[in-house]
């Protein structure tokens, strides 16, 4: 291994020399090519010496020189009319198809009306399709001002690759496909390209680096720093408006982008990276605020701190950081709405996390989405507050609509307050620490932040869960502060209100509610489900003409009364355990073993017993 390590560090070294010397050759170095004293090879060897004694700088810039040597570079740019002599090539029909242009030089555009490369406005065969090195030097000045379509940098590129490109300043003003550096592109490659310049749209498809890209497309390493806004919309039959601190519409596969830039979007799907996408998102940041003030003509609106509307696809290693504040429908930490049109196609949120406040007047909100079906939601967590005036609320998720989906090893720290949702004359709110209303599995799950409702339904882990529940716990305080028109608050430290079964799961958190329906564990049950292998250390008061009780507030069917379940009491007798017998082996064995449970050596829960997991 060594010896091919050793030949290829001198096919390497040989490279260099040769390209050092035609170096100095090109720079009017004269070179004797004999083999004396003062011959090629003695130059040569000099030149290496030289090489290894450079600056660190001083070696990039040979090495960029060396590589311009071998890089087959058909023009380059330098100056602001060799920009505009480039472009007027492009808009005369001229493709640049597998050819390269690199600009060399910093430019300033001089905030002159700049007509984009590609204008595909006036002639749908003028695009870009070569590659344009931007060589990381400073374009700055872009100005456009007539708000008509397809406006950036470029207006249309297909299969080309831009990269290296850095907008520092400017102002587009935009109608639709509006973007830092194209307004829309078909099977292109965008890579380590920055957008400095504020973009206002009249219409839809905005976005800070593209405003729409299709077809096989990467988009990778790329950062927007500059406020994005559109106040109309993409002219759909759905009126909407697709919105990204990156891309607004997007088939593109995005990876390790940041966003900076404030995003305020009229209706329907926003995000910090992407508007609307139907392609994987991976290790990608949004930093800025983001507002939806409106919705579309279905009264629906879907925004996150990474992607508004994400369909058929994943999201991996993502981080929202920015404020949301919506008006409409969902709206998410990470995602407003996901989901797979195929039940057998489970897709992924994992290991991504939501620090931005939410507030929302959304139905459906989530710390990491707002909405999801057929989607698993693996390792993620929230530790942001989450404040709505209505609706289905989650430290994770709002609303899980699916049986096939599973949220594991999730969980939240942040404080969920929820006002109400009309519905057929209810006044209800439906809030959990991890799912505010579930269908799916909940598995290996925690919160601890606070979760206070003004009434309905409200649990530690679900408010209303028709799925299974196993391995989860709950630390939060648990408050209704009202009640529904019949006088109900369901609250529970797991569950407010559950149709399927819960394994192996505890309280800790203080549960508190103005109106009926409380327990420890569940505050209703109302079908054939097992509540099995739990315990409370809150004691809820037992009240049987308010439907209160230590571990099920009520139970409506009492063929499946709770089972291996234990509350903190005073006595060690029926349901109730003293406190040191709950910290035992013998307390392990009783609510399902080893298999569950272990002993808390190293005091995570007080010396409770705690989940093997944890």
């Amino acid at each position: 291994m060594n010896k091919v390590k050793e030949k290829i560090r001198g096919i390497t070294l040989v490279a260099l020399v040769v390209t050092i010397i035609v170096m100095l050759i090109l720079s009017g170095v004269a070179i004797n090519l004999s083999i004396g004293e003062e011959g090629i090879f003695k130059k040569a060897k000099e030149a290496v010496e030289l090489y290894k004694n450079a600056s660190v700088n001083e070696k990039e810039q040979i090495e960029e020189l060396a590589g311009e040597i071998e890089e087959n570079i058909d023009l380059r740019i330098s100056n602001k009319e060799e920009l505009e002599g480039f472009r007027d090539r492009v808009n005369s029909g001229e493709t640049f198809e597998g050819r390269v242009v690199k600009v060399v030089a910093d430019i300033d555009l001089e905030n002159e009306e700049w007509l984009p490369i590609g204008n595909y406005v006036d002639n749908n065969e003028l695009k870009f399709k070569g590659t344009f090195e931007g060589g990381n030097h400073e374009i700055k000045g872009l100005n456009i001002n007539g708000n008509k379509d397809y406006q950036g940098l470029f207006g249309m590129i297909e299969d080309a690759k831009v990269q290296n490109v850095r907008i520092t300043n400017g102002n587009i003003k935009v109608g639709n496909y509006g973007g830092g550096i194209s307004g829309y592109g078909i099977n292109s490659t965008i890579k380590n390209c920055t957008n400095g310049a504020e973009i206002l749209s009249s219409k839809g498809y905005t976005g800070g680096i593209i405003g729409k890209i299709d077809g096989e497309s990467v988009i990778d390493s790329c950062n927007n720093t500059a406020k994005i806004e559109s106040t109309g919309t993409c002219g759909d039959e759905y009126g909407n408006t697709f919105l990204g601190g990156i891309v607004g519409n997007s088939e593109a596969e995005i990876n390790n982008c940041n966003n900076s830039g404030e995003i305020i979007s009229v209706a329907s799907a926003a995000g910090g990276i992407v508007g609307g996408g139907y392609k994987n998102i991976v290790n990608c940041t949004n930093e800025g605020n983001i507002t939806v003030n409106g919705v579309n003509t279905g009264e629906d609106s879907t925004v996150g701190g990474i992607i508004g509307n994400m369909k058929n696809a994943s999201i991996l290693s993502c981080i929202n950081k920015g404020k949301i504040t919506s008006e409409g429908r969902k709206a998410g930490g990470i995602v407003g709405q996901i989901y797979s049109e195929d039940e057998n196609n489970v897709v992924t949120i994992e290991k991504s996390h939501n620090e931005g406040e939410i507030s929302s007047n959304t139905i459906y909100v989530g710390g990491i989405a707002g909405y999801i079906s057929i989607v698993n939601i693996l390792n993620c967590y929230n530790i942001a507050n989450i404040e709505t005036e209505e609706g289905q609320i989650g430290g994770i998720v709002g609303y899980a609509a699916s049986t096939n989906s599973k949220i594991e090893n999730c969980y939240n720290m942040g404080s969920i307050y929820g006002k109400f949702i009309k519905e057929e004359n209810y006044k209800n709110t439906i809030a959990g620490g991890i799912v505010g209303h579930n269908y799916g599995l909940i598995s290996k799950c925690y919160n601890t932040g606070s979760i206070t409702i003004e009434n309905s339904q409200a649990g530690g882990i679900a408010g209303n869960s028709n799925g299974m529940i196993s391995e989860c716990y709950n630390k939060g305080k648990i408050e209704s502060t009202g009640y529904n028109i019949n006088g109900d608050s369901e609250v529970g430290g797991i569950v407010g209100n559950v149709n399927n079964n819960i394994n192996a799961c505890y309280n800790t958190g203080e549960i508190k509610g103005e109106g009926r329906i409380i327990g420890g564990i569940a505050g209703n049950t109302q079908t054939e489900n097992i509540i099995q292998n739990c315990y409370t250390t809150f004691l809820v008061e037992k009240n049987l003409d308010l439907l209160r009780s230590y571990i099920v507030g009520w139970n409506q069917n009492t063929d499946n009364s709770p089972l291996n379940c234990f509350y903190k009491g005073n006595i060690t007798e029926g349901e109730s355990r003293l406190e040191e017998d709950m910290k035992t082996q013998e307390f392990i064995d009783l609510i399902g073993g080893n298999t569950y449970w272990k002993l808390d050596t190293e005091n995570k829960n007080d010396g409770f017993v705690i989940l093997n997991w944890q």
